[in-house]
Order: structure tokens, then C-alpha cells, then sequence
């Protein structure tokens, strides 16, 4: 694994002390190195190392760790895959703090120092039927399966849908998918994960997130590093899983740490919280008991004919609490 950095002194906790550090002009760094260090990073200059023989690093080809991003690392990335970037191998971002992070659909995302803000970018060249639906589902279960590691947690981590994962009832993380198609080959995959590890974030509470949570709320007290590597191992087992066996194992453990089915719902429009008072919102797209989650990740709700593939969903019970 190739270590790229511009904050050498911040990762002392997070590689081995017999690291080799090298300091580089970011012209000579090979490529596709140099152009990922002009997207990602700000300076002029790189810290690079090898790091070999730890957990999952024969699967990740490089780990960029950039202290201050200036804006969103997914964004930057998926934008520099579609602009023909090639990724010679799986490669890891993480951003120790900075600016314009997101979530779905542009919604802000706090970077709270302490927190984990992780980017993924992945190789493509299989058929996108067979890996989409898959990748859709991976960072969430990953993130699931690393949390689930420590056990503190009672009930354990959640995830409600589409993308957010609770613990104690508290929003803990969220991830992000996008994918680069053509002619039905999957080009690259970008993935998006953020974590609050030490800080919950203030927010203004919504039916879809009533309130935000960390790790160590929940009695989880884990090193930032230490997190990383346990959420790359996760992803890196279970995409390989996927490339070998396909969805189906994501998808029951997807559906297995469900918070959505058996309970009674709502389902709005993406749009819905952008009306500043509950009077203004819409009627919900769909309303009722989930039943079941399909391959696609729609949800099977009672009294529709047909299930609901998009919005934003809150339970039931959450927004009978906040008057909604």
C-alpha cells in the first residue's frame, strides 16, 4: 500500500514506527499518484511511504490522508474519475477536517474534528447489473459490521434507509454511492462515508435525523486510526465477497440490520425538509407498515400495490413525537 500525506506528524498513532517517510515534489510522484495529490491536496509537496503486510492492505493500492480538505473529497474525486482519471487500484481517502463535506443529495454534512470523513474510489471493469445494487449497500454494512466489532453498543448499530446508520436511536454515520457506467460496464465506483467517531455534531433535529450520536456516546471509545482501519478491512472483505459471489450477502445483511422493517412509516419527497414549517411540507409519498425490503432496496409497504424506491423516510413513531 502507497501512503500519500501532507500531515506526517498527525498519522503517528495510525501506521507502524518503522514507517519509511519520504518528502516529494508532487511533479515526480508517478501517476496515477500525482494527479489524485493535484485533485485531493493543497500543497505542493508530499509525504509518501510504503506500508506492507497489514490487515487489508494487499487489497487497497494507496491511502491519501490530507489534513485540511478544502471541499468535498467524494465530489473531487468522482468528478476526476469522469474526467477519464484511471484508478490503477482501490484507493482510500481520508480527510481530517475541512470544508463543504455532504451527504445525500447535497445535504451538509458537519466536519466536526475527531470524526472520520472517508473516501473510497474503486476500479471498475465488471457488468454494472450484476455490482451496482451491491455498492449501494456496501459502505453501510461495512460501517455496520466495523461499529458491531466492539459490541458496546445495546441495541447495535442500525441502518435505517437508505443510507444512515443509528445507534441508540441516534444518527452515528452516513454513507454515499456513485457509479461511472458505459455500455453497461461499470467504469469506477466512488463511496462516501462519514462517522461522528468522538463528536456528535449539532444539528437541527428533523424527523428524518431527531438527533445526532457518536461512538463514544454510545460507550464506544475507539482511536480515529484505529476506525479507519477497521472500516477499510470491512469494505475491502465484503467488496471482494461481492466480486466473487455477487449481491445476495450484502443484501441479507443489509436487511438484517434494518430499523425500517415491521415498523410503521413515512416516506416523503427528497425535497420535503427544505419547507422551513411542518404545515408547508407535502403529503407523504406513502405511509404505513414496511414489509419487506426488495432486491433494489425498495421498500414493500402496506397498501401499495407498488414499492417505493426514493424519499426520505422517517418512523412513524418519531414524527408523532415531534408533532409532524
Amino acid at each position: 500500500m502507497r501512503i500519500l500525506t501532507d500531515c506526517r506528524e498527525r498519522l503517528v498513532d495510525s501506521f507502524p514506527p518503522m514507517i519509511t517517510w519520504m518528502e516529494r515534489e508532487a511533479t515526480v510522484l508517478e501517476e496515477p499518484d500525482q494527479q489524485l495529490w493535484r485533485t485531493l491536496a493543497a500543497t505542493s509537496r508530499a509525504w509518501t511511504a510504503r506500508l506492507e503486510g497489514r490487515g487489508s492492505s494487499p487489497f487497497w493500492h494507496r491511502l491519501i490522508v490530507i489534513e485540511q480538505a478544502a471541499r468535498s473529497q467524494f465530489d473531487a474525486l468522482h468528478e476526476a474519475l469522469a474526467d477519464g482519471l484511471f484508478l490503477d487500484g482501490p484507493t482510500a481517502v481520508l480527510a481530517l477536517g475541512g470544508r463543504k463535506f455532504r451527504g445525500q443529495r447535497g445535504r451538509r454534512w458537519s466536519a466536526v474534528k475527531g470524526n472520520l470523513f472517508l473516501t473510497v474510489g474503486l476500479p471498475g471493469g465488471a457488468p454494472a447489473a450484476r455490482l451496482v445494487p451491491g455498492l449501494v449497500m456496501l459502505p453501510a454494512v461495512a460501517v455496520v459490521d466495523a461499529i458491531r466489532r466492539y459490541g458496546a453498543a445495546n441495541p447495535g448499530p442500525e441502518i435505517k434507509w437508505v443510507n444512515d446508520i443509528l445507534v441508540n436511536g441516534r444518527k452515528v454515520a452516513g454513507v454515499l454511492t456513485a457509479t461511472l457506467c458505459c455500455n453497461g460496464l461499470l467504469e469506477a465506483s466512488v463511496l462516501g462515508i462519514g462517522v461522528n467517531v468522538e463528536r456528535a455534531p449539532e444539528i437541527a433535529p428533523t424527523p428524518f435525523a431527531p438527533a445526532a450520536g457518536c461512538l463514544v456516546d454510545a460507550g464506544i471509545r475507539v482511536a480515529l486510526g484505529r476506525f479507519m482501519w477497521d472500516v477499510l478491512d470491512r469494505l475491502a472483505d465484503r467488496y471482494r465477497r461481492l466480486l466473487e459471489e455477487g449481491p445476495s450477502d450484502l443484501l441479507h445483511s443489509y436487511r438484517e440490520a434494518s430499523c425500517v422493517v415491521g415498523r410503521r412509516v413515512r416516506v416523503w419527497e427528497e425535497s420535503a425538509d427544505r419547507f422551513e414549517t411542518a404545515d408547508a411540507w407535502p403529503a407523504p409519498l406513502a405511509v404505513g407498515v414496511v414489509r419487506s425490503i426488495e432486491q433494489d432496496l425498495s421498500l414493500r409497504i402496506d397498501g401499495r400495490r407498488e414499492p417505493v424506491g426514493r424519499g426520505r423516510l422517517a418512523l412513524d413513531e418519531v414524527c408523532a413525537a415531534m408533532g409532524r
